[in-house]
């Protein structure tokens, strides 16, 4: 074998044959899936049951506020992104709570 030619080994990863079968990326598991479908219809039940508005929810978190919390974090976007110019640039000296020319009270 030459020298110039790479062993198996030493070949990067990203010269690998590209992938021709299999579940392609991001495809959730499908028992993940049916258990995430079967809990959200118990839930829509007991609400159904509880009258509906939440009532059964309502109740939980109130008489579990870390463990509501703890939901609510891991169902938030961790990154929020937003159009870089909401507003338009603020000109200097007149940001907001920013005294009046002459200062504050200045008559």
């Amino acid at each position: 074998m030459p020298l110039d030619t790479p062993t198996p080994a030493a070949t990067p990863a990203s010269a690998k044959r590209p992938k021709t079968g299999g579940r392609k990326k991001g495809t959730p598991n499908r028992t993940t899936l049916l258990i995430r479908e079967a809990a959200l219809q118990v839930f829509a039940d007991l609400q159904d049951e509880a009258g509906g508005n939440n009532q059964h929810f309502l109740k939980w978190a109130r008489y579990n506020p870390n463990r509501f919390y703890v939901l609510l974090m891991r169902l938030l976007p961790r990154r929020v992104y937003a159009p870089e110019a909401i507003d338009p640039p603020i000109a200097s000296g007149t940001a907001p709570g920013a005294l009046p020319p002459g200062g504050a009270g200045v008559r």
